[in-house]
């Protein structure tokens, strides 16, 4: 992967997911207000998924080999989506006042379609 476009992918799915929450917090739970504070809670939880694409970079840099069966490679982007959700529900609950239960419901329908995203950006070969 180009590393002009690893860096540039952060920003854009940071003001994607923030647009996203956004839109469905006031469409679902008719909450408006505490957007800033909602855009930084989202960077903070989007943190822990750039750990893969750093340890993905620092192996190539190194001049490591990672086979796809490593568990790094499968099962790390995995729990890094559970912390992610939780973060991203924590951060929801506290910019916009509704409780943990409500604001899960938006996170999981903000990781469910950054997985329809992905997988229609890798179908149609993108990256």
């Amino acid at each position: 992967m180009d590393h002009t476009l690893l860096i540039l992918l952060f920003p854009l799915s940071w003001i994607a997911t923030f647009t996203v929450t956004e839109a469905l917090s006031v469409a679902v739970f008719k909450r408006r207000g505490g957007e800033l504070s909602l855009l930084n809670g989202i960077a903070f939880a989007m943190l822990p998924v750039m750990i893969v694409p750093g340890v993905l970079l620092l192996t190539q840099t190194l001049s490591y080999t990672l086979r796809a069966e490593n568990l790094i490679i499968v099962a790390l982007p995995i729990l890094l989506q559970v912390w992610v959700v939780c973060l991203l529900s924590s951060a929801i609950s506290t910019a916009k006042g509704l409780r943990l239960e409500r604001t899960a419901l938006i996170s999981l329908g903000v990781v469910y379609l950054n997985i329809i995203v992905l997988v229609a950006i890798l179908q149609l070969s993108i990256f």
